[in-house]
Protein backbone atom coordinates (compact mmCIF):
# COMPACT_ATOMS: atom_id res chain seq x y z
CA UNK A 1 0.00 0.00 0.00
CA UNK A 2 1.57 3.48 -1.22
CA UNK A 3 1.10 6.26 1.45
CA UNK A 4 0.53 9.83 -0.09
CA UNK A 5 2.12 12.86 1.43
CA UNK A 6 -0.37 16.15 0.65
CA UNK A 7 0.71 19.19 2.32
CA UNK A 8 -1.32 19.27 5.04
CA UNK A 9 -1.34 -2.98 39.03
CA UNK A 10 -1.02 -3.30 35.54
CA UNK A 11 0.86 -6.04 33.21
CA UNK A 12 1.48 -4.44 29.81
CA UNK A 13 1.15 -5.89 26.50
CA UNK A 14 3.96 -5.21 23.81
CA UNK A 15 4.54 -1.31 24.08
CA UNK A 16 1.81 0.80 25.35
CA UNK A 17 1.74 3.70 22.98
CA UNK A 18 5.11 4.39 23.25
CA UNK A 19 6.80 7.41 22.17
CA UNK A 20 3.03 9.44 22.20
CA UNK A 21 4.74 12.24 24.71
CA UNK A 22 7.29 13.54 24.78
CA UNK A 23 9.91 14.20 27.89
CA UNK A 24 11.28 17.44 26.47
CA UNK A 25 9.22 20.43 26.16
CA UNK A 26 8.32 22.27 22.50
CA UNK A 27 10.36 24.85 21.91
CA UNK A 28 9.39 27.45 19.23
CA UNK A 29 11.35 29.21 16.78
CA UNK A 30 12.32 32.18 16.71
CA UNK A 31 11.75 34.87 14.21
CA UNK A 32 15.64 36.02 14.33
CA UNK A 33 15.94 32.79 12.06
CA UNK A 34 14.73 34.06 9.08
CA UNK A 35 17.13 36.78 8.68
CA UNK A 36 20.15 34.48 8.35
CA UNK A 37 20.05 33.90 4.61
CA UNK A 38 23.81 32.46 4.69
CA UNK A 39 23.21 29.47 6.81
CA UNK A 40 22.82 26.34 5.35
CA UNK A 41 20.51 23.86 7.25
CA UNK A 42 20.73 20.12 6.85
CA UNK A 43 17.81 17.60 7.26
CA UNK A 44 17.62 14.51 8.72
CA UNK A 45 15.86 11.54 9.82
CA UNK A 46 15.95 9.25 13.22
CA UNK A 47 16.16 5.64 13.23
CA UNK A 48 12.52 4.12 11.43
CA UNK A 49 9.86 2.96 13.98
CA UNK A 50 8.22 0.16 12.05
CA UNK A 51 4.36 0.08 11.73
CA UNK A 52 3.23 -2.21 14.84
CA UNK A 53 0.03 -2.79 16.99
CA UNK A 54 0.57 -1.01 20.23
CA UNK A 55 -1.94 -2.91 23.48
CA UNK A 56 -2.57 -1.56 26.15
CA UNK A 57 -4.97 -1.35 29.30
CA UNK A 58 -5.28 -4.09 32.53
CA UNK A 59 -3.91 -6.91 31.06
CA UNK A 60 -3.11 -9.96 33.12
CA UNK A 61 -0.16 -12.58 31.27
CA UNK A 62 -2.73 -14.93 29.89
CA UNK A 63 -4.69 -12.24 28.90
CA UNK A 64 -1.74 -11.09 26.83
CA UNK A 65 -1.21 -14.10 25.18
CA UNK A 66 -5.12 -14.16 24.28
CA UNK A 67 -4.80 -10.38 23.09
CA UNK A 68 -1.16 -11.66 20.66
CA UNK A 69 -2.25 -14.91 19.32
CA UNK A 70 -5.78 -12.52 18.43
CA UNK A 71 -4.30 -10.22 16.99
CA UNK A 72 -1.68 -12.36 15.14
CA UNK A 73 -3.04 -11.08 11.83
CA UNK A 74 -3.10 -7.51 11.99
CA UNK A 75 0.78 -7.17 13.73
CA UNK A 76 1.91 -9.67 10.57
CA UNK A 77 -0.11 -6.80 7.74
CA UNK A 78 1.71 -3.90 9.97
CA UNK A 79 4.42 -5.37 9.91
CA UNK A 80 4.55 -5.62 6.39
CA UNK A 81 3.93 -2.28 5.55
CA UNK A 82 6.76 0.50 4.81
CA UNK A 83 5.25 3.91 4.66
CA UNK A 84 7.80 6.79 3.28
CA UNK A 85 7.33 9.19 5.93
CA UNK A 86 10.32 10.48 6.84
CA UNK A 87 11.83 11.04 2.95
CA UNK A 88 8.43 13.02 1.99
CA UNK A 89 8.34 15.19 4.87
CA UNK A 90 12.01 16.40 4.97
CA UNK A 91 11.29 16.95 1.10
CA UNK A 92 8.43 19.27 2.10
CA UNK A 93 11.01 20.92 4.80
CA UNK A 94 13.72 21.43 2.24
CA UNK A 95 11.11 22.78 -0.63
CA UNK A 96 9.65 25.41 2.11
CA UNK A 97 12.75 26.19 3.46
CA UNK A 98 14.03 27.24 -0.05
CA UNK A 99 11.40 29.43 -0.56
CA UNK A 100 12.44 31.29 2.56
CA UNK A 101 15.41 31.90 0.56
CA UNK A 102 17.70 29.52 3.23
CA UNK A 103 19.41 26.86 2.04
CA UNK A 104 18.69 23.32 2.95
CA UNK A 105 20.12 19.98 1.80
CA UNK A 106 18.80 16.38 2.67
CA UNK A 107 21.04 14.30 4.88
CA UNK A 108 20.29 10.60 3.36
CA UNK A 109 21.85 8.33 5.43
CA UNK A 110 19.69 7.25 9.15
CA UNK A 111 20.98 8.91 12.09
CA UNK A 112 20.04 6.87 15.40
CA UNK A 113 19.96 8.95 18.32
CA UNK A 114 19.87 6.29 20.69
CA UNK A 115 23.45 5.61 19.98
CA UNK A 116 25.17 9.84 20.87
CA UNK A 117 26.07 10.46 24.22
CA UNK A 118 23.30 12.50 26.44
CA UNK A 119 23.61 16.11 27.25
CA UNK A 120 22.12 16.86 30.96
CA UNK A 121 21.83 20.25 30.31
CA UNK A 122 18.63 21.89 30.98
CA UNK A 123 16.30 20.57 27.98
CA UNK A 124 14.69 23.36 27.50
CA UNK A 125 17.61 24.67 26.02
CA UNK A 126 19.68 21.91 24.85
CA UNK A 127 19.09 18.86 22.96
CA UNK A 128 18.81 15.92 25.16
CA UNK A 129 21.62 14.31 23.36
CA UNK A 130 25.09 15.24 22.03
CA UNK A 131 24.26 16.35 18.32
CA UNK A 132 27.51 18.75 18.12
CA UNK A 133 29.89 15.46 16.71
CA UNK A 134 27.66 15.31 13.51
CA UNK A 135 28.72 18.62 12.68
CA UNK A 136 31.38 17.29 10.56
CA UNK A 137 29.46 14.44 8.82
CA UNK A 138 26.64 16.74 7.95
CA UNK A 139 28.30 19.32 6.54
CA UNK A 140 26.65 22.31 8.62
CA UNK A 141 25.93 23.73 11.93
CA UNK A 142 22.09 23.44 11.81
CA UNK A 143 20.54 20.32 11.81
CA UNK A 144 16.65 19.56 11.58
CA UNK A 145 15.98 15.82 12.64
CA UNK A 146 12.47 14.18 12.14
CA UNK A 147 11.25 10.67 14.33
CA UNK A 148 8.81 8.56 14.08
CA UNK A 149 8.22 7.97 17.54
CA UNK A 150 5.11 5.72 17.31
CA UNK A 151 3.46 3.85 13.71
CA UNK A 152 0.88 1.80 13.36
CA UNK A 153 -2.82 0.99 15.24
CA UNK A 154 -3.36 1.57 18.91
CA UNK A 155 -5.82 -0.64 21.00
CA UNK A 156 -6.63 -0.90 24.90
CA UNK A 157 -7.90 -4.24 26.46
CA UNK A 158 -9.66 -4.73 29.77
CA UNK A 159 -8.31 -8.41 30.44
CA UNK A 160 -8.95 -10.25 27.03
CA UNK A 161 -11.72 -7.72 25.99
CA UNK A 162 -11.07 -5.09 23.46
CA UNK A 163 -11.90 -1.65 24.30
CA UNK A 164 -13.43 -0.54 21.40
CA UNK A 165 -11.79 -0.54 17.72
CA UNK A 166 -8.04 -0.09 16.61
CA UNK A 167 -7.23 3.28 15.93
CA UNK A 168 -4.67 4.36 13.56
CA UNK A 169 -2.01 6.53 15.49
CA UNK A 170 1.38 8.47 14.00
CA UNK A 171 3.64 10.28 16.64
CA UNK A 172 6.35 12.67 14.96
CA UNK A 173 8.70 15.18 16.43
CA UNK A 174 11.31 17.05 15.19
CA UNK A 175 14.26 19.08 16.35
CA UNK A 176 16.56 22.07 15.18
CA UNK A 177 19.74 21.81 16.57
CA UNK A 178 22.51 24.33 16.58
CA UNK A 179 25.81 22.11 15.86
CA UNK A 180 28.31 24.70 17.53
CA UNK A 181 26.16 24.71 20.53
CA UNK A 182 23.83 21.57 21.35
CA UNK A 183 21.48 24.52 21.60
CA UNK A 184 17.58 23.91 20.70
CA UNK A 185 16.49 26.08 17.99
CA UNK A 186 13.20 24.43 17.61
CA UNK A 187 11.31 21.24 19.01
CA UNK A 188 7.89 19.92 18.35
CA UNK A 189 5.98 16.54 18.90
CA UNK A 190 2.77 16.19 17.67
CA UNK A 191 0.40 12.61 18.07
CA UNK A 192 -2.46 12.29 15.17
CA UNK A 193 -4.76 9.08 16.19
CA UNK A 194 -7.40 8.65 13.89
CA UNK A 195 -10.76 6.43 14.32
CA UNK A 196 -11.73 3.69 11.55
CA UNK A 197 -14.36 4.78 8.59
CA UNK A 198 -16.65 1.73 9.00
CA UNK A 199 -15.33 -2.05 9.28
CA UNK A 200 -11.79 -2.23 10.71
CA UNK A 201 -11.31 -5.83 10.56
CA UNK A 202 -10.61 -6.65 7.00
CA UNK A 203 -8.04 -9.03 6.36
CA UNK A 204 -5.69 -9.59 4.65
CA UNK A 205 -5.01 -5.99 3.70
CA UNK A 206 -7.30 -3.82 5.80
CA UNK A 207 -8.43 -1.32 3.77
CA UNK A 208 -10.20 1.04 6.33
CA UNK A 209 -7.60 0.66 8.80
CA UNK A 210 -4.71 1.79 6.25
CA UNK A 211 -6.67 4.53 5.11
CA UNK A 212 -7.32 5.84 8.59
CA UNK A 213 -3.49 4.96 8.84
CA UNK A 214 -2.64 7.11 5.83
CA UNK A 215 -4.64 9.99 7.45
CA UNK A 216 -2.80 9.73 10.62
CA UNK A 217 0.63 10.36 9.09
CA UNK A 218 -0.70 13.02 6.58
CA UNK A 219 -1.85 14.82 9.86
CA UNK A 220 1.24 14.66 11.77
CA UNK A 221 3.54 15.77 8.84
CA UNK A 222 1.43 18.64 8.14
CA UNK A 223 0.99 19.63 11.67
CA UNK A 224 4.92 19.40 12.02
CA UNK A 225 5.33 21.98 8.89
CA UNK A 226 2.82 24.18 9.84
CA UNK A 227 4.23 24.79 13.42
CA UNK A 228 7.64 25.38 12.06
CA UNK A 229 7.08 27.99 9.47
CA UNK A 230 3.85 29.51 11.01
CA UNK A 231 3.84 32.93 9.92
Amino acid sequence: MKFIFKPLSVALAGTLLVGCASKSPNVDLSSAFWKNHKQVVVVAHNKIVPPQLYKGGDQGLIDILINDAVSNRLQSYLGKLKPDVTQQLNAQFIKRFNAKHIAAKSYTKTIDTSKLPSDDRDNKKYAVKKFTALKMAVGSDKLLIVSVNALGVERKYMGFIPLGAPRAVCNLSGKLVDLNSNKILWRHNFNSTVSVKGPWDQPPRYKNLTIALNKAIVDSSQNMLDQFFQG
